[in-house]
């Protein structure tokens, strides 16, 4: 599906700022704060201001989530999938990747049949090495 689509499927106009952060969001190997995904796309004389205004609309929408927020400003990284994932997160460079499934569903569902609580999810992340600190 392409950039276009994935905007409107999402209801949005795919305006070419938009555009430029969606595209920034999905070239990077990794999670991205608003000011790396500024310097990406600012020689499209997109502002800083405006970074932030389609980030925080990607993630109303649930196209980013946050993988992260500490004294470096929050970070983002593509929603991979219609449904949550969940991130790998380098211990020593931060780096963080999306995992392509979920294989807690399976955990949810024994939970709510030996407890018959309803609606449970989860919030998993996972810690490692990173190939490139290993």
């Amino acid at each position: 599906m392409s950039t276009r689509d994935i905007l409107r499927t999402a209801g949005m106009r795919p305006t070419a700022q938009r555009i430029a952060v969606h595209d920034a969001l999905h070239q990077a190997p990794a999670a991205l704060t608003a000011r790396q995904v500024h310097d990406t796309v600012a020689h499209y004389g997109i502002d800083l201001a405006t970074v932030h205004r389609i980030l925080a609309l990607f993630h109303e929408a649930g196209l980013v989530q946050i993988a992260d927020a500490d004294h470096h400003g929050v970070r983002y990284i593509l929603e991979q999938t219609q449904h949550h994932t969940h991130l790998l997160e380098c211990r020593r460079c931060r780096a963080t990747i999306a995992l392509p499934t979920c294989h807690m569903a399976s955990l949810d569902h024994k939970l709510s049949t030996e407890t018959g609580w309803s609606s449970i999810t989860h919030a998993v992340r996972f810690y490692g090495t990173c190939p490139q600190c290993a």
